[in-house]
């Protein structure tokens, strides 16, 4: 007879028991750090701006990241977003990829185009 509050370990194994010990358990402080560095450090040079040049700047930076943020080009597209990168600095770094593969210089797709466009439209591929 099987109880309601009784697993079998050696049936359902220790895969149920592991994922709820993850669920609960925090992110290492570094790992947080890295994860929100850019936003940090994005935030800082905004209120930088608001002290030097008062708080009109500070609303004139965030207005033109939301509107350079939100271009994109089509699904299956990559997006450069080349005003945001400018606006935030970050066109003059040169990183592993811009010499190694990166996987949207392959000649290859992903994903079909229009599979792509229905995921965005539908939030599946029909």
């Amino acid at each position: 007879m099987k109880g309601a509050g009784h697993t079998n370990a050696l049936r359902d194994g220790m895969v149920g028991d592991c994922a709820a010990r993850r669920a609960n358990e925090t992110a290492h402080p570094v790992q947080e750090l890295q994860h929100n560095f850019l936003r940090t450090k994005l935030d800082a040079k905004t209120r930088d701006l608001g002290n030097m040049f008062g708080s009109h700047m500070m609303m004139r930076r965030k207005m033109e990241e939301a509107i350079l943020s939100r271009h994109q080009r089509l699904p299956g597209l990559k997006s450069e977003f080349v005003g945001l990168s400018t606006l935030l600095g970050r066109d003059d770094d040169f990183g592993f990829e811009d010499v190694l593969d990166d996987p949207w210089m392959r000649e290859t797709s992903c994903m079909p185009l229009h599979d792509a466009m229905e995921i965005k439209l539908f939030g599946k591929a029909l």
